[in-house]
């Protein structure tokens, strides 16, 4: 019996090698190696460019969002790049590839959006110009005692033009056939004076009047002309238009 058991221990390897074990008898087993790397982190810098991404849809309502599609597309170009160069310490490089895309295609829609209302919002037969560059910013000189008008502006007169601008707060908030344009929100939020050159005369032709729009720009096409009426508030604006178009400007520049 002894003799035996002496031989079957004689029999039995001095030493087990792991790798002679089939690998389906070693479940669970993982090298050193491979238990470091066994969770593999998400950088930051991925659910920004995601967020960021998403919010490139903003690009279809104006330049703003435009700048956050670019910013976006860079995050997640930056992001995969992180990961890819990582030598496998980060994951999600399929969510940053998704941003990418992502930011490209809203980027891209959003702006073609933008250019497209842009280029087709001045009704036919007007000519585009801007009110702070074209009519604002040349000013007004005076001359031994008389406000002389910029050749520049001048060149306008009796022009069919296109230009945005606000509507500066009335009591009248409906059915109004004349109002006040201005440059820009300054006046309008406060109640202050306009400067003459900050402001035109609106005179709205037909029957039909417009609504106010507080704080909304707007866009007006009409005969340009100088030297207009007083308004009711006693304001003496410089400039006039006749205007026989009026809306909410489809874009903000």
């Amino acid at each position: 019996m002894e003799r035996h058991v002496s031989e079957t221990l004689d029999q039995q390897p001095a030493s087990i090698n792991i790798s002679d074990i089939p690998t389906t008898q070693v479940r669970g087993f993982r090298s050193p190696d491979e238990e470091m790397f066994a969770y593999r982190p998400v950088p930051m810098l991925v659910p920004i460019a995601m967020f960021l991404a998403v919010s490139s849809s903003m690009s279809f309502f104006g330049a703003f969002g435009v700048v956050v599609s670019v910013i976006a597309l860079f995050t997640s170009i930056l992001a995969y790049r992180m990961i890819v160069t990582s030598k496998g310490a980060y994951t999600g490089k399929t969510t940053a590839l998704i941003a990418i895309m992502l930011s490209l295609v809203l980027g891209i829609s959003g702006t073609s959006f933008i250019y497209y209302q842009y280029s087709t919002e001045v009704p036919s037969g007007h000519e585009r110009i801007s009110f702070y560059y074209d009519i604002s910013q040349p000013g007004l000189k005076t001359e031994f005692g008389e406000v002389i008008v910029p050749k520049r502006v001048q060149k306008l007169k009796d022009k069919t033009i296109f230009l945005k601008g606000y509507m500066y707060p009335q009591r009248q908030i409906s059915n109004i056939k004349q109002f006040l344009l201005l440059k820009d929100t300054g006046e309008c939020c406060f109640g202050g004076k306009p400067k003459p050159t900050d402001m035109i005369l609106v005179k709205i032709g037909g029957d039909q009047g417009v609504n106010h729009f507080e704080l909304m720009r707007v866009s007006v096409g009409g005969k340009f002309n100088i030297k207009p009426d007083k308004t009711e508030d006693g304001l003496e604006p410089i400039y006039q238009i006749d205007a026989d178009y009026f809306s909410l400007s489809k874009t903000q520049f």
